[in-house]
Protein backbone atom coordinates (compact mmCIF):
# COMPACT_ATOMS: atom_id res chain seq x y z
CA UNK A 1 0.00 0.00 0.00
CA UNK A 2 1.47 3.49 -0.99
CA UNK A 3 1.34 6.62 1.08
CA UNK A 4 1.81 9.97 0.49
CA UNK A 5 0.63 10.97 4.00
CA UNK A 6 -0.20 9.02 7.43
CA UNK A 7 -3.64 7.47 7.49
CA UNK A 8 -5.43 4.85 9.44
CA UNK A 9 -6.55 1.19 7.00
CA UNK A 10 -9.77 -0.24 8.21
CA UNK A 11 -10.70 -3.52 6.58
CA UNK A 12 -13.34 -6.12 6.99
CA UNK A 13 -15.24 -9.27 6.15
CA UNK A 14 -18.97 -10.20 6.77
CA UNK A 15 -19.75 -11.39 10.32
CA UNK A 16 -18.78 -10.29 13.95
CA UNK A 17 -16.69 -11.26 16.81
CA UNK A 18 -15.45 -10.30 20.55
CA UNK A 19 -12.83 -12.33 22.06
CA UNK A 20 -11.58 -11.90 25.41
CA UNK A 21 -7.96 -12.86 26.63
CA UNK A 22 -6.82 -14.13 29.67
CA UNK A 23 -3.71 -16.22 30.08
CA UNK A 24 -3.48 -19.78 31.00
CA UNK A 25 -2.44 -21.18 33.85
CA UNK A 26 -1.60 -25.01 32.34
CA UNK A 27 1.77 -25.69 32.09
CA UNK A 28 3.09 -25.67 28.82
CA UNK A 29 3.68 -28.53 26.52
CA UNK A 30 6.86 -30.33 26.25
CA UNK A 31 9.37 -29.64 23.06
CA UNK A 32 7.82 -32.73 21.45
CA UNK A 33 4.32 -31.77 22.05
CA UNK A 34 4.81 -28.68 20.62
CA UNK A 35 6.05 -30.35 17.39
CA UNK A 36 2.91 -32.87 17.49
CA UNK A 37 0.22 -30.52 18.01
CA UNK A 38 1.83 -28.20 15.29
CA UNK A 39 1.79 -31.23 12.72
CA UNK A 40 -2.16 -31.87 13.54
CA UNK A 41 -3.23 -28.56 13.60
CA UNK A 42 -1.77 -27.70 10.43
CA UNK A 43 -3.16 -30.97 8.99
CA UNK A 44 -6.88 -29.95 10.44
CA UNK A 45 -5.85 -26.38 8.50
CA UNK A 46 -5.16 -28.38 5.07
CA UNK A 47 -8.91 -30.52 5.39
CA UNK A 48 -10.55 -27.16 6.25
CA UNK A 49 -8.86 -25.91 3.36
CA UNK A 50 -10.62 -28.56 0.73
CA UNK A 51 -13.83 -28.14 3.04
CA UNK A 52 -14.10 -24.06 2.59
CA UNK A 53 -13.53 -24.91 -1.40
CA UNK A 54 -17.25 -26.22 -1.16
CA UNK A 55 -19.05 -23.35 -0.08
CA UNK A 56 -20.15 -20.22 -1.08
CA UNK A 57 -19.96 -17.14 0.41
CA UNK A 58 -19.87 -13.61 0.23
CA UNK A 59 -16.89 -11.39 1.15
CA UNK A 60 -17.24 -7.15 1.73
CA UNK A 61 -13.83 -5.27 2.00
CA UNK A 62 -14.05 -1.79 3.41
CA UNK A 63 -11.07 0.64 3.67
CA UNK A 64 -11.47 4.37 5.39
CA UNK A 65 -9.02 6.99 5.87
CA UNK A 66 -9.25 8.46 8.97
CA UNK A 67 -6.54 10.89 10.11
CA UNK A 68 -6.42 12.96 7.97
CA UNK A 69 -9.57 12.74 7.07
CA UNK A 70 -9.79 11.25 3.43
CA UNK A 71 -11.75 9.39 1.32
CA UNK A 72 -12.61 5.07 1.16
CA UNK A 73 -12.94 2.19 -0.81
CA UNK A 74 -15.50 -0.45 -1.15
CA UNK A 75 -15.79 -3.95 -2.76
CA UNK A 76 -18.20 -6.51 -2.28
CA UNK A 77 -17.65 -10.42 -3.86
CA UNK A 78 -19.66 -13.24 -3.78
CA UNK A 79 -17.73 -16.79 -4.27
CA UNK A 80 -20.10 -19.20 -5.66
CA UNK A 81 -20.35 -22.07 -8.34
CA UNK A 82 -22.05 -21.85 -11.95
CA UNK A 83 -24.11 -23.67 -13.80
CA UNK A 84 -21.35 -26.47 -14.74
CA UNK A 85 -20.40 -26.22 -10.92
CA UNK A 86 -17.38 -24.49 -11.63
CA UNK A 87 -16.17 -22.33 -8.67
CA UNK A 88 -16.43 -18.33 -9.30
CA UNK A 89 -16.12 -14.87 -8.35
CA UNK A 90 -18.27 -12.06 -9.01
CA UNK A 91 -18.03 -8.48 -7.83
CA UNK A 92 -21.02 -7.57 -6.65
CA UNK A 93 -20.75 -3.84 -5.58
CA UNK A 94 -17.33 -1.69 -6.12
CA UNK A 95 -18.57 2.10 -6.44
CA UNK A 96 -15.49 4.54 -7.77
CA UNK A 97 -12.58 4.48 -5.56
CA UNK A 98 -12.09 8.02 -3.76
CA UNK A 99 -8.86 7.45 -1.55
CA UNK A 100 -6.87 10.76 -1.45
CA UNK A 101 -4.12 9.90 0.84
CA UNK A 102 -3.36 5.90 -0.02
CA UNK A 103 -2.77 4.21 -2.96
CA UNK A 104 -4.51 0.61 -3.34
CA UNK A 105 -1.45 -2.14 -4.68
CA UNK A 106 -2.31 -5.50 -5.95
CA UNK A 107 -0.70 -6.80 -3.11
CA UNK A 108 -3.26 -5.33 -1.07
CA UNK A 109 -6.29 -7.14 -2.89
CA UNK A 110 -4.35 -10.50 -2.53
CA UNK A 111 -3.85 -9.95 1.18
CA UNK A 112 -7.71 -9.63 1.48
CA UNK A 113 -8.53 -12.30 -0.30
CA UNK A 114 -5.43 -14.77 0.95
CA UNK A 115 -3.57 -13.64 4.09
CA UNK A 116 -6.05 -12.16 6.16
CA UNK A 117 -7.96 -15.15 6.05
CA UNK A 118 -4.55 -16.81 6.87
CA UNK A 119 -5.07 -21.05 6.46
CA UNK A 120 -1.70 -22.81 7.51
CA UNK A 121 -1.44 -25.63 5.17
CA UNK A 122 0.96 -28.94 4.88
CA UNK A 123 2.01 -26.93 1.85
CA UNK A 124 3.08 -23.71 4.05
CA UNK A 125 4.13 -25.01 6.74
CA UNK A 126 7.78 -25.69 5.24
CA UNK A 127 7.46 -21.44 4.07
CA UNK A 128 7.26 -20.40 8.23
CA UNK A 129 9.43 -20.56 11.66
CA UNK A 130 6.83 -21.74 13.85
CA UNK A 131 7.56 -20.76 17.40
CA UNK A 132 5.09 -21.69 20.45
CA UNK A 133 5.18 -18.40 22.81
CA UNK A 134 2.18 -19.61 25.65
CA UNK A 135 -1.30 -20.67 26.39
CA UNK A 136 -3.96 -18.05 26.48
CA UNK A 137 -7.73 -18.34 26.54
CA UNK A 138 -9.56 -16.61 23.90
CA UNK A 139 -13.62 -15.89 25.05
CA UNK A 140 -13.41 -18.91 27.56
CA UNK A 141 -11.42 -21.26 24.37
CA UNK A 142 -8.04 -22.43 25.56
CA UNK A 143 -5.72 -21.78 22.99
CA UNK A 144 -2.00 -22.37 22.45
CA UNK A 145 -0.21 -19.30 20.72
CA UNK A 146 1.91 -19.44 17.89
CA UNK A 147 4.49 -16.92 16.21
CA UNK A 148 4.79 -17.03 12.65
CA UNK A 149 7.75 -16.04 10.32
CA UNK A 150 8.16 -16.58 7.15
CA UNK A 151 11.90 -18.09 6.29
CA UNK A 152 11.93 -16.51 2.74
CA UNK A 153 10.20 -13.64 1.04
CA UNK A 154 10.80 -14.86 -2.36
CA UNK A 155 11.06 -12.61 -5.51
CA UNK A 156 7.76 -14.21 -7.38
CA UNK A 157 5.50 -11.43 -5.04
CA UNK A 158 4.38 -13.85 -3.15
CA UNK A 159 2.42 -12.71 0.11
CA UNK A 160 2.83 -14.30 3.19
CA UNK A 161 1.60 -13.60 7.15
CA UNK A 162 3.89 -12.69 9.69
CA UNK A 163 2.23 -12.52 13.20
CA UNK A 164 0.68 -14.89 15.63
CA UNK A 165 -1.84 -17.11 15.83
CA UNK A 166 -4.33 -18.53 18.32
CA UNK A 167 -5.28 -22.71 17.72
CA UNK A 168 -8.07 -24.07 19.84
CA UNK A 169 -6.20 -26.92 22.08
CA UNK A 170 -9.23 -28.82 21.49
CA UNK A 171 -10.50 -28.72 18.03
CA UNK A 172 -6.39 -27.64 16.96
CA UNK A 173 -7.99 -25.30 14.10
CA UNK A 174 -6.88 -21.53 14.17
CA UNK A 175 -9.45 -19.41 15.79
CA UNK A 176 -7.57 -15.67 15.49
CA UNK A 177 -5.16 -14.38 13.68
CA UNK A 178 -3.21 -11.20 14.35
CA UNK A 179 -0.07 -9.78 12.68
CA UNK A 180 0.48 -8.07 9.23
CA UNK A 181 1.41 -9.39 5.54
CA UNK A 182 4.63 -9.32 4.29
CA UNK A 183 6.30 -9.93 0.85
CA UNK A 184 10.10 -9.40 -1.37
CA UNK A 185 10.10 -5.84 -2.27
CA UNK A 186 11.85 -4.13 -5.34
CA UNK A 187 14.72 -1.45 -4.30
CA UNK A 188 12.88 1.70 -4.03
CA UNK A 189 9.71 0.14 -3.99
CA UNK A 190 7.70 2.02 -0.94
CA UNK A 191 4.75 0.39 0.23
CA UNK A 192 3.19 -0.19 3.99
CA UNK A 193 1.13 -2.63 4.60
CA UNK A 194 -1.42 -2.33 8.50
CA UNK A 195 -1.33 -4.86 11.14
CA UNK A 196 -4.83 -6.73 11.64
CA UNK A 197 -7.31 -9.30 13.32
CA UNK A 198 -9.09 -12.21 11.89
CA UNK A 199 -11.54 -13.65 14.24
CA UNK A 200 -13.19 -17.09 12.90
CA UNK A 201 -16.55 -18.76 13.85
CA UNK A 202 -17.49 -22.13 13.67
CA UNK A 203 -19.83 -22.74 11.10
CA UNK A 204 -21.12 -25.86 10.24
CA UNK A 205 -19.72 -27.25 13.75
CA UNK A 206 -16.88 -28.79 12.64
CA UNK A 207 -14.75 -26.22 11.02
CA UNK A 208 -13.62 -22.93 11.99
CA UNK A 209 -14.15 -19.83 8.88
CA UNK A 210 -12.52 -16.46 9.11
CA UNK A 211 -15.57 -13.91 9.32
CA UNK A 212 -14.48 -11.17 10.33
CA UNK A 213 -11.01 -9.40 10.08
CA UNK A 214 -10.40 -5.85 11.27
CA UNK A 215 -7.14 -3.33 10.94
CA UNK A 216 -7.11 0.44 12.77
CA UNK A 217 -3.28 1.48 12.17
CA UNK A 218 -1.01 4.32 11.24
CA UNK A 219 0.82 3.78 8.27
CA UNK A 220 4.01 5.76 9.11
CA UNK A 221 6.17 6.25 5.85
CA UNK A 222 9.22 9.03 5.58
CA UNK A 223 12.66 9.55 6.11
CA UNK A 224 15.53 11.32 8.31
CA UNK A 225 19.20 13.03 7.18
CA UNK A 226 21.40 13.31 9.84
CA UNK A 227 24.75 15.19 9.71
CA UNK A 228 27.22 14.75 12.24
CA UNK A 229 30.94 16.77 11.72
CA UNK A 230 33.73 14.29 10.51
CA UNK A 231 37.85 14.89 10.60
CA UNK A 232 37.52 15.72 6.94
CA UNK A 233 34.09 17.29 6.87
CA UNK A 234 30.07 16.18 7.22
CA UNK A 235 29.64 12.75 7.27
CA UNK A 236 25.78 12.19 7.01
CA UNK A 237 23.26 8.98 7.41
CA UNK A 238 20.15 8.73 5.30
CA UNK A 239 17.56 6.30 6.21
CA UNK A 240 14.06 5.41 4.74
CA UNK A 241 11.10 3.98 6.87
CA UNK A 242 8.09 1.89 5.47
CA UNK A 243 6.26 1.47 8.41
CA UNK A 244 7.96 -1.28 9.77
CA UNK A 245 10.31 -2.17 12.81
CA UNK A 246 13.50 -1.89 10.42
CA UNK A 247 14.74 0.90 8.00
CA UNK A 248 13.54 0.08 4.25
CA UNK A 249 16.78 1.46 2.98
CA UNK A 250 19.77 2.97 4.78
CA UNK A 251 22.36 4.92 2.64
CA UNK A 252 25.81 6.30 4.29
CA UNK A 253 27.32 9.51 2.88
CA UNK A 254 31.41 10.31 3.31
CA UNK A 255 32.65 13.63 3.04
CA UNK A 256 34.82 12.36 0.24
CA UNK A 257 31.85 11.95 -1.95
CA UNK A 258 31.02 15.91 -1.47
CA UNK A 259 33.97 16.60 -2.32
CA UNK A 260 34.52 15.11 -5.18
CA UNK A 261 31.35 17.04 -6.99
CA UNK A 262 34.05 20.18 -7.22
CA UNK A 263 36.27 18.21 -9.32
CA UNK A 264 34.59 19.55 -12.24
CA UNK A 265 34.62 23.57 -11.55
CA UNK A 266 38.35 22.83 -10.42
CA UNK A 267 39.60 21.24 -13.82
CA UNK A 268 37.40 23.30 -16.06
CA UNK A 269 39.71 25.03 -18.71
CA UNK A 270 42.39 22.66 -17.57
CA UNK A 271 44.10 19.80 -19.42
CA UNK A 272 43.48 15.95 -18.62
CA UNK A 273 46.64 15.85 -16.56
CA UNK A 274 44.88 18.05 -14.06
CA UNK A 275 42.42 16.08 -12.61
CA UNK A 276 45.06 14.02 -10.98
CA UNK A 277 46.50 17.37 -8.99
CA UNK A 278 42.95 18.32 -8.05
CA UNK A 279 41.45 14.95 -7.13
CA UNK A 280 44.52 14.39 -4.87
CA UNK A 281 43.84 17.93 -3.19
CA UNK A 282 40.92 16.71 -2.16
CA UNK A 283 42.36 14.14 -0.48
CA UNK A 284 39.30 11.95 -0.77
CA UNK A 285 38.68 8.18 0.77
CA UNK A 286 37.68 6.66 -2.13
CA UNK A 287 36.67 4.12 -0.34
CA UNK A 288 33.60 5.85 0.97
CA UNK A 289 32.31 7.53 -2.15
CA UNK A 290 30.45 4.26 -3.56
CA UNK A 291 28.67 3.48 -0.20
Amino acid sequence: MKSSRICALAACTLGSALLLHAIDTKADPSPAEIQDIIKRFTQKETEFAAARENYTYRQTSKLTETDPPGGAYEIVEEVSFDDRNRRTSHVLHAPVTSLTNIVMTGEDEQDMRQVMPFVMTNDTLPEYNVTYKRREKVDEITCYVFALQPKVLTKDRKRYFEGDVWVDDQDLQIVKTYGRSAGYLRRGEDQQFPKFETYREQIDGKYWFPTYTYADDTLQGGWAYVPIESPKGEIACHVVSDGGTRPFRVHMRDPGFNHLQSVPIQCEGGMISDVVVAVGSLDPVMGGVDR
